[in-house]
């Protein structure tokens, strides 16, 4: 979590989309409020993807294998973009 552009562009999503969906000022597109209720469903899934993303980022830290000719191991290079 270094990348300080990434970290702020998706702090900066998140404001705005609550931004437009509860404040009425700002209701130009005919958005309604979300209950919290229906922001649940997707917290299971936020979890996944971020723990998935830890391991993966972690594993391609570790290097390859010891002895290995490689300069990436399996993990960095069929997951690093």
């Amino acid at each position: 979590m270094r990348n300080t552009v990434l970290n702020i562009g998706l702090v900066e999503e998140t404001l705005l989309a609550i931004l437009l969906s509860y404040i009425p000022a700002l209701n130009v597109l005919g958005t309604r409020p979300i209950r919290f209720v229906h922001w649940m469903p997707a917290m299971p899934f936020a979890m996944i993807i971020f723990i998935y993303d830890e391991v993966r980022k972690y594993l391609i830290r570790l290097g390859p294998p010891a002895g290995s000719k490689k300069t990436m191991n399996l993990v960095e290079e069929y997951t690093y973009y």
